[in-house]
């Protein structure tokens, strides 16, 4: 039998995009593929990005040979005995992805996310994982070997019969799932945290140009460990997490009128039957664990928050609302509050805070966009935002909904820091000793940042980027500083619940 011939980039791309057409939707088998069109099942030196088709697909008995996979989907794929050897991959997501028998060698991995993966025989050796993502992943009779796994975490994983050796371990996070792996004593002489870490509420499927650039100031300007926490969990059964949250709104609609915020009687709805509400409830209870562990919360930009939260009707009406983001970060924004976890939100984060307190929103605004200059209040000098905001700052927005002044006076555990042609643009509390919490509509992530890897073009013209005040650095390190503050209390409680207490970071290593 001749030997089959290596495939190019184009025949490879355009090898999936026939298939795919010829497939009417049934799951592509990219090995049947490559040899119906008499190409070998080794892939060598190839890119596959966002237009790859590698979602819903089976690649069974594949090989990625010095491949660079860069902001490409396999979710919810089949992987059985296929290797990547050598390869580059770059915010690659793995989401409820089946790997059997598979082998990553050699490979540089940033950002993956394997969310609801299961790995079952899944070797990773020589390999550097840097802030990827276990997320609920079902890893069995796998092992790590010679690894380093720098801010990666292992959120609510599963671990069966899998080992670690010969490896890296600090600044992993592993939630008290190492104790459920086979650690060799060198490796486990590693595991520790050296820095504060950070929840990053991040959507796979629509990654956007804000997140990738406040993954960065994170990691490179407040010197933190970025967890990127998927905003809407794929372990939950959507079916009846809608069923759920309608019978929640249902019971928010005859409360007292004079009762709670409408965002805080819906969690206060949840917590009240959790057995009624066993999906939502395991999105608060995630809350509750990531809140436990770390020493900073990012609430960050995205979509409109849903009208319903702040007891009005879109006026314009939009497909049925996930509420899966909303409740996650509605639940965080509780746990930072009482717990007293540094904070940081921007633009629909921001605008989420307000809501939780009680403001209304205006659903429409026009032309905001771009560069804009804003000042202090007169009565917020001396407030958290002093330093930053010490002369005019110059920097940018992108929203087409906003906090009015007239809606947001009436929220008494906020106060506007900076107002622009009548919109809010930044708040602080009132009350001396409150959580740090750094609430901006605007967004000082774009201060000349780009993403460590390819990312969707930004909308903030580079131009404009480089318009932006210096000052907007200041803001992450006034987070950063609030971070170790946070880190170093926690430490100091873990020494004063003495030896039988879980000290701060063993929980979250």
């Amino acid at each position: 039998m001749s030997q089959m011939s290596q495939i190019s980039q184009t025949q490879f791309l355009s090898c999936l995009m026939d298939a795919s057409k010829r497939g009417e939707g049934a799951p592509l088998d990219v090995a049947a593929c490559l040899t119906a069109a008499g190409f070998s099942t080794q892939l060598s030196c190839i890119t596959l990005d966002a237009d790859t088709p590698l979602m819903h697909a089976r690649l069974s008995g594949v090989q990625f040979f010095n491949c660079t996979i860069d902001w490409c989907a396999f979710d919810e794929s089949h992987l059985s005995d296929t290797q990547f050897v050598a390869c580059n991959l770059r915010n690659v997501s793995f989401i409820n992805t089946s790997f059997e028998n598979c082998l990553f060698q050699d490979c540089i991995m940033r950002e993956v996310m394997m969310a609801c993966a299961s790995l079952d025989g899944v070797s990773f050796e020589r390999c550097d994982l840097v802030i990827g993502s276990f997320e609920n992943a079902r890893i069995l009779d796998s092992r790590f070997d010679t690894v380093t796994m720098a801010g990666t975490h292992f959120l609510n994983a599963e671990v069966s019969g899998s080992s670690i050796r010969n490896s890296h371990l600090e600044n992993s996070v592993f939630f008290d799932v190492l104790q459920d792996f086979d650690v060799d004593c060198d490796s486990r002489k590693t595991v520790g945290l050296t820095k504060p870490t950070a929840v990053l509420l991040i959507d796979p499927e629509d990654r956007g140009t804000s997140i990738p650039r406040v993954l960065v100031k994170l990691d490179q300007v407040a010197n933190m460990i970025p967890l990127r926490i998927a905003m809407r969990s794929p372990s939950i059964d959507r079916r009846k997490f809608d069923h759920e949250i309608d019978i929640v709104w249902q019971r928010v609609a005859v409360g007292a009128a004079g009762d709670l915020p409408i965002a805080q009687r819906l969690l206060r709805i949840v917590d009240d039957a959790p057995e009624t509400f066993a999906q939502l409830t395991s999105i608060t209870a995630k809350a509750k664990t990531l809140s436990a562990n770390v020493n900073a919360i990012v609430l960050p930009g995205g979509e409109d928050l849903p009208s319903a939260l702040y007891g009005e009707e879109e006026e314009i009406p939009r497909p049925g609302s996930d509420y899966r983001r909303s409740l996650l970060e509605l639940a965080l924004l509780r746990e930072s509050l009482n717990r007293g976890i540094p904070m940081l939100a921007i633009c629909r984060g921001f605008q989420l805070v307000n809501v939780y307190f009680g403001a209304k929103m205006r659903q429409n605004v026009e032309g905001q966009r771009g560069k804009r200059d804003f000042d202090l209040t007169p009565g917020s000098r001396n407030g958290i935002y002093g330093e930053a905001m010490r002369e005019t700052l110059a920097s940018v927005v992108s929203h087409h909904q906003a906090i009015p002044v007239s809606a947001q006076s009436l929220v008494e555990h906020l106060k506007p820091s900076v107002v622009h042609e009548g919109l809010v643009e930044a708040v602080e509390s009132p009350h001396a000793g409150a959580v740090p919490a750094l609430m901006l509509q605007f967004h000082p992530e774009f201060f000349r940042t780009e993403p460590m890897y390819r990312a969707p073009k930004s909308f903030v013209p580079p131009r404009e980027s480089l318009q932006m005040s210096s000052a907007n650095q200041i803001f992450w390190k006034i987070f950063s500083d609030a971070a170790q503050a946070h880190r170093a209390k926690q430490a100091v409680i873990g020494e004063l619940k003495g030896p039988r207490a879980k000290p701060p970071s063993a929980s979250a290593v």
